[in-house]
């Protein structure tokens, strides 16, 4: 009987987990963080209590935490969340998972944002990596990963990657979505060409 009931408890706990989880995400799409942060925080309590923090979901709701922490520019926390979610999934999932690649995505543009381009730059190209190796070229996820190669090597003046990075995400976009003006015009000027 006793098991009967830990059992039913811990299921329990863990509804009132996802309850607050879904809230979280009920504030965050609404963009008020501090409420979403907060359900984040209750949830993620009790996932830690009942499921430890070496769990895919734990990390689930570390990474809603994270990407709030980032959003409000909290950017130390929010990198340190960024790493135990890398080092669980890694763990748990193994270093080629998509899961792993979109983590690795977040620290890069966390460290494009703060101005660590040159560290942007090696989580892009291990996001690059991943995702072409599981998903092929055609990726569309892609796209925006060469995109920030080519911006943070422009960033550090490295104006032959910039430009060859630059230009396999707009080839790619065409490959995928067809031609559109305005992108063309947007990626000739993060070249720094002009159009005559």
């Amino acid at each position: 009987v006793s098991q009967s009931r830990y059992k039913q408890g811990r299921e329990l706990h863990l509804e009132s987990a996802n309850a607050n989880f879904n809230i979280g995400m009920y504030y965050d799409k609404k963009g008020d963080y501090s409420n979403a942060k907060f359900y984040y925080l209750k949830s993620i309590e009790i996932k830690d209590s009942i499921l430890g923090r070496e769990n895919l979901d734990y990390a689930l709701t570390l990474l809603q935490i994270a990407n709030i922490n980032f959003k409000l520019s909290n950017y130390n926390q929010a990198s340190v969340q960024y790493q135990e979610i890398l080092n669980t999934r890694t763990k748990l999932l193994g270093e080629n998972s998509l899961n792993v690649a979109d983590v690795l995505f977040n620290l890069g543009l966390l460290n494009s944002k703060t101005s660590n381009n040159k560290d942007a730059i090696s989580y892009f190209l291990k996001t690059l990596t991943i995702r072409k190796g599981m998903l092929g070229p055609l990726d569309a996820q892609v796209v925006f990963v060469l995109y920030q190669l080519g911006e943070n090597y422009r960033q550090i003046k490295d104006w032959n990657n910039a430009k060859k990075y630059l230009l396999d995400a707009f080839n790619l976009s065409t490959q995928i979505y067809g031609t559109n003006e305005v992108e063309y015009v947007t990626l000739i000027e993060s070249l720094g060409l002009r159009l005559s």
